[in-house]
């Protein structure tokens, strides 16, 4: 059997490699849906294939096995660690490291916006060249990470891309701006309630990641594909089918 060459998708020029994150986003999407969460969601994992331009989701060493719908994993923050440089930014702090941080969908959608702010800070001409704050990410530990992304997400305006990705800027700020919002409501939210409450995946992918690319207006840059594009209810005859034969070939192993 051969398998198909593949090729990183920070090779391509910047619109492709726009399209190639969305192909990926819905892929995850959908895999999480019918109860696969990839759990590592990093630059090197979004790879194309050059025969057919299409972008494929890599590596699934991480992923965890799940109910279709559920919303929560069966894993925690320690158990699934994934590429530091693009873990959400609850999981390198100190609770996240430790294993206190329930693993949700946010944490991987949060994953495909570190990809973007690195790809828009560090690639020209399809190469990757680490500086600052972004080398400190890769060399540093889990206590470096987490603090460079509070400065990122908290001097926003202070955030620059190369050459080829100046046009994304809007959008990658607009990004930024709304996680910061989120993490600061949910902070508010602990202080005021002792917890926080978590909203489903369509509301992350709506509020964060379609409606601020709308809200930023970069021509040929818009939302290239729905999301929601498919049916992802999995017959319950068919998810018991699967389980048994999983469950069978781990006995084996």
């Amino acid at each position: 059997m051969t398998c198909p060459i593949l090729e990183p998708a920070r090779k391509l020029a910047p619109q492709g490699f726009w399209v190639a994150l969305w192909e990926a986003i819905r892929c995850h999407y959908i895999l999480w849906h019918i109860g696969i969460a990839h759990g590592d969601i990093s630059l090197s994992n979004i790879m194309y294939r050059e025969v057919t331009g299409k972008c494929i989701l890599n590596d699934f060493d991480l992923a965890t096995l799940m109910d279709p719908g559920t919303e929560v994993p069966d894993c925690k923050g320690y158990e699934c660690t994934g590429t530091r440089p693009f873990m959400a930014l609850d999981l390198p702090n100190e609770e996240g490291v430790m294993g206190h941080t329930q693993r949700r969908y946010r944490h991987d959608l949060e994953s495909f916006c570190w990809v973007l702010v690195w790809v828009g800070a560090c690639v020209q001409d399809g190469q990757e060249e680490l500086t600052g704050r972004f080398e400190k990410m890769v060399m540093g530990t889990h206590n470096d990470v987490y603090k460079e992304k509070l400065v990122l997400l908290m001097k926003v305006a202070s955030y620059a891309t190369t050459g080829d990705y100046a046009t994304l800027l809007p959008i990658i700020r607009l990004w930024l701006i709304w996680w910061r919002r989120f993490y600061g409501d949910r902070n508010e939210e602990i202080i005021l309630l002792g917890r926080a409450s978590e909203r489903k995946s369509a509301h992350f992918i709506n509020e964060c990641f379609v409606q601020s690319v709308r809200k930023a207006r970069v021509p040929n840059f818009d939302v290239p594909m729905e999301i929601d594009w498919l049916s992802v209810d999995v017959p319950a005859s068919l998810w018991r089918q699967y389980q048994e034969r999983h469950a069978l070939g781990s006995d084996s192993s």
